[in-house]
């Protein structure tokens, strides 16, 4: 199996559980990955979207090979490596914007919702025996 074999397949199994794994728990994670998550996941769109336009070209195009197999079996994996890096380095500009504050006061309201609902588990547990 060929390189690019091995990209496609990769881009088409790997890639999406990999961006399924990163998205788990998102708001638990760092402030680091929600940017690196989201910019992964626009690239890999972007890059399967540059891929199903490149296997739409006539078939006369691509005898030779060339950047029609390199988008073929690279754009998905390419796609979400380039978008991850982008959401990696935009994260600074978003912390300027105030993004950092918003992001607090989620993981507040979570880790009281969390609380609540310890709390009141004991209740429930108490009230089914």
């Amino acid at each position: 199996m060929t390189d690019s074999r091995l990209a496609l397949l990769a881009g088409l199994f790997v890639v999406p559980v990999l961006l399924l794994w990163l998205g788990h728990h998102l708001r638990r994670r760092p402030p680091a990955w929600p940017p690196v998550f989201w910019g992964a996941v626009i690239g890999y769109v972007a890059g399967m979207l540059v891929m199903l336009v490149a296997i739409h070209y006539p078939p006369v195009l691509w005898a030779s090979g060339g950047w029609r197999t390199a988008a073929v079996h690279w754009g998905m994996v390419v796609g979400a490596g380039v978008g991850a890096v982008v959401g990696r380095l935009t994260r600074g500009r978003r912390g300027d914007l105030g993004g950092d504050s918003r992001g607090e006061k989620t993981r507040q309201i979570l880790d009281a919702h969390e609380q609540a609902i310890t709390e009141y588990g004991d209740v429930f547990r108490d009230l089914a025996k």
